[in-house]
């Protein structure tokens, strides 16, 4: 495959497309997100912050996978989700990039919830990898902080997440509408069943 330093959003891409018909591996997509320049000017038309919320900003979304730009201001996150059947690789490109991995606890006759495990930091230009099963959450949760962005890959692409509130005892679907996959769409929290 050669030397990836550098490499633009358009050839990160253009490999994507290139690798897809073969399988996406989670490695070789860790390893091509993490040779993508965080001075890349082509991001430049990817990157819009919301004081609201932070902003999911399609790059491209194929049957096998999706690439996004997010934008999050400080304090901004996720819920804690999982991303059902899919893996992702996050790259942060200004930070640092808060992502937390969370344990699924048994209902034992209960509700089910989550506890966090660690606190994971990332710095610009570590890749985070979130594989199939994993639950965490995500973002520039660290008031008083500059922009973050950070490019993350999805294969295949979101469809939906399961999202948690362990102070609740709730879970709730996310669901990813769209073509671009910008759109997300909470049903509403139910407490789930128990075991």
């Amino acid at each position: 495959m050669g030397s990836f330093d550098g490499m633009s959003v358009t050839d990160f891409v253009d490999t994507l497309r290139r690798m897809a018909p073969f399988g996406l591996q989670q490695a070789a997509v860790q390893k091509l997100a993490a040779s993508v320049d965080p001075r890349s000017p082509e991001l430049d038309r990817f990157v819009r912050f919301s004081d609201e919320r932070y902003t999911r900003n399609s790059v491209v979304r194929t049957p096998q996978f999706e690439v996004m730009v997010l934008c999050w201001r400080p304090g901004q996150g996720t819920p804690i989700h999982d991303h059902f059947h899919s893996f992702g690789v996050v790259r942060c490109l200004t930070g640092p990039l808060r992502a937390d991995p969370y344990d699924l606890l048994p209902a034992n006759g209960g509700p089910r919830t989550v506890r966090r495990r660690r606190e994971g930091l990332f710095a610009p230009g570590q890749v985070s990898v979130s594989c199939r099963g994993d639950i965490h959450r995500m973002g520039n949760l660290e008031a008083g902080r500059e922009d973050l962005i950070t490019l993350h890959t999805y294969v295949p692409p979101l469809s939906q997440m399961t999202c948690f509130d362990p102070e609740k005892r709730v879970e709730w679907i996310r669901r990813v509408l769209g073509e671009d996959g910008g759109t997300v769409v909470d049903e509403p929290p139910h407490a789930p069943a128990t075991a």
